[in-house]
């Protein structure tokens, strides 16, 4: 059974390693409610799943990362959006965070990076 006191994430990343790294990663700390590796469902998903963070691919098949951040964010204000990408592009930032996001890191930065994000995000 799921500790309820611990953070609900979802993960939506289209590559298979990086989203089971991520995975590994989180749920030392956080209970992953699930992963998508497509846009098609992802505002369904976070919909009905309701987590406290999304970790979304920027690049993530099927829609519009940016998008799809402004729905989310409207949608479902409690779920906090923390967007990854491959190449940190430094004219990207400012992008990112005015459609809602929490924070912008790069998939090949330091672990404790991501997870100082999502602690962050909720003030943990």
């Amino acid at each position: 059974m799921a500790d309820s006191s611990r953070l609900r994430v979802l993960i939506a990343d289209d590559y298979a390693p990086m989203a089971g790294a991520l995975e590994r990663l989180v749920s030392l700390d956080c209970d992953v409610v699930g992963r998508l590796t497509d846009g098609r469902s992802l505002l369904a998903e976070t919909k009905r799943l309701q987590p406290d963070i999304l970790l979304l691919d920027l690049y993530l098949p099927n829609v519009d990362s940016l998008s799809a951040c402004e729905e989310i964010r409207r949608m479902i204000p409690c779920t906090r959006v923390i967007v990854l990408t491959g190449g940190l592009d430094p004219d990207l930032r400012p992008r990112v965070l005015a459609a809602g996001a929490s924070a912008f890191i790069d998939k090949s930065a330091a672990p404790r990076d991501l997870l100082t994000a999502i602690a962050d995000t909720h003030g943990l």
